[in-house]
């Protein structure tokens, strides 16, 4: 395992990007909000910036030193050290108005459905659900499922403008779309970057 060599530019640049939108179009986020809390507090110092009281801010760690790290630098929010999923089953139903699970790896099928239950038991009616990841860290089934619809756009001529990562991006939007089929959730793409 190597050490953390902190957030890149652009990774700082699209968590502002996406919290200024959310707080556009999306006014709940000045309620409740349950971010992961990692080393830098990322996600908390931009929701400062941008007005947010960090006390209506919930992060939650696997790793005691990311939360202690994170303390340091915004002591007034409230953390918890555990698994975020678990964690989010500890407070009450519809506590939370945003949930964003900024995940720096592939999302799988299992873990959007880890999100979505976690969701139906902590948002409020109206709440946002927001899903941040990497491309390029697929698991093996779903390359393999990538690999074949490049190849598949290529062979027609389809979407040969459109990059590897865009398609990444669309296919996890996709899979969200699947496995939301019948709820009452709404999935809508905030931003793609690379």
């Amino acid at each position: 395992m190597t050490d953390y060599g902190g957030e890149s530019n652009a990774k700082k640049l699209a968590r502002v990007l996406l919290w200024d939108h959310l707080q556009h179009v999306h006014v709940a986020s000045h309620g409740r909000i349950l971010v992961l809390a990692g080393p830098e507090a990322g996600d908390i110092r931009t929701l400062q910036a941008l007005g947010i009281d960090p006390r209506n801010i919930v992060a939650v760690d696997t790793d005691p030193e990311h939360i202690a790290k994170s303390r340091e630098i915004a002591p007034d929010a409230e953390y918890i050290l555990g698994d975020v999923f678990e964690a989010v089953r500890e407070f009450d139903r519809d506590t939370f108005d945003v949930m964003f699970f900024d995940f720096c790896s592939t999302v799988s099928r299992d873990t959007l459905l880890s999100c979505l239950r976690a969701a139906k038991h902590g948002l409020k009616d109206f709440g946002l659900l927001a899903i941040g990841n990497m491309y390029g860290r697929e698991s093996a089934e779903t390359k393999k499922i990538l690999r074949r619809e490049l190849a598949h756009a290529k062979r027609k001529g389809i979407g040969t403008k459109i990059n590897a990562g865009t398609k990444r991006a669309r296919f996890t939007w996709q899979q969200l779309g699947q496995i939301t089929y019948g709820t009452r959730m709404m999935v809508v793409p905030t931003c793609f970057m690379t």
